[in-house]
């Protein structure tokens, strides 16, 4: 590489600058600045090559390094952007997992049936904690989602409200994680039949999260159809809103008959439409919407300020 070559790129400097300030949200002084960095590199090169020769492969690398060094934005949106990746991808990992793990547990533990007991009863018994741990880490997961969620929205619609909630959803299933419900249903086997007539501390709190997990999942499918809607995309906001309206019915519908089977299909209802809002996210498909304020126009023959 040569001084024409490195001064023939200097022209690219200020277009890729604007790019990166106009991805960051920068002030047109930010561009000029970076565009300052790769000037202030070719000046460093052009130095080298005036003392000690054509500038070689080491001064062109130490070039560019102090040129990062000095104006750092440009490392710092691919970093962010991959860690907003990284993020929503725990958002389309929860779902699956958990429900992988609840698949294998009704299938190997002894005296489970998915058809008569709810999933809870699952972190019960000598391997109760392998739910209780898929439970928290399902949580984990969907709080680092709700991180990444207000990175890809801001400052679009929903940017606020939609994170909040689906951080309430994962902390109830952290705490439902945590406290266990009692024994009943006759499991873990020798458990009594039928429901207990009172309530332990601990199973109160069980339900506390079940019902917060429950009130944040339907509440960020509200906020989202708001957003789709708003957009114009009609059909991610009818998916959105019938996933909130599936889930609260299963969930919260009287009555005990059938109620473990509809706590589960309620659990693939809710993780289906995370896995695919974060999928979604993540592939670029769906960008933050800025809320354009209508700007008042003088009335007319009115004088300009």
């Amino acid at each position: 590489m040569n001084e024409e070559s490195i001064v023939a790129r200097e022209p690219e400097a200020p277009a890729v600058a604007a790019s990166l300030a106009s991805a960051q949200g920068s002030e047109p002084a930010t561009a000029l600045t970076s565009g300052r960095s790769y000037t202030t590199t070719r000046t460093l090169l052009k130095g080298f090559g005036s003392s000690f020769g054509a500038p070689t492969s080491r001064t062109v690398v130490a070039g560019l390094i102090l040129g990062r060094m000095a104006h750092p934005n440009e490392m710092e949106v691919t970093m962010s952007d991959k860690a907003g990746r990284g993020l929503l991808a725990c958002g389309a990992l929860a779902g699956p997992l958990f429900i992988a793990v609840v698949v294998v547990q009704a299938l190997t533990r002894p005296g489970y049936d998915l058809g008569e007991h709810p999933i809870s009863l699952l972190t019960l018994g000598d391997l109760g904690w392998i739910q209780s741990a898929n439970f928290v880490v399902a949580g984990a997961l969907i709080a680092a989602f709700a991180v990444g969620l207000r990175r890809a929205l801001h400052p679009g619609s929903g940017a606020r409200w939609a994170p909040l909630l689906m951080g309430a959803f994962g902390l109830g299933l952290v705490v439902a994680g945590v406290f266990t419900p009692d024994p009943s249903l006759g499991f873990p086997p020798g458990a009594p039949e039928g429901t207990p007539d009172e309530l332990s501390p601990s199973a109160m709190l069980h339900g506390v999260g079940f019902a917060v997990a429950i009130s944040g999942l339907t509440l960020g499918c509200l906020v989202f159809a708001r957003r789709d809607l708003a957009g114009g995309d009609c059909r991610w906001a009818a998916y959105s809103v019938v996933s909130a309206a599936a889930a609260l019915v299963l969930a919260m519908w009287p009555g005990e008959d059938g109620a473990s089977i509809r706590y589960f299909v309620a659990t693939i209802v809710a993780f289906t439409w995370t896995t695919a809002v974060a999928l979604r996210l993540r592939s670029g498909r769906e960008s933050a919407r800025e809320v354009v304020e209508p700007v008042p126009q003088p009335a007319f023959g009115a004088r300009r300020g």
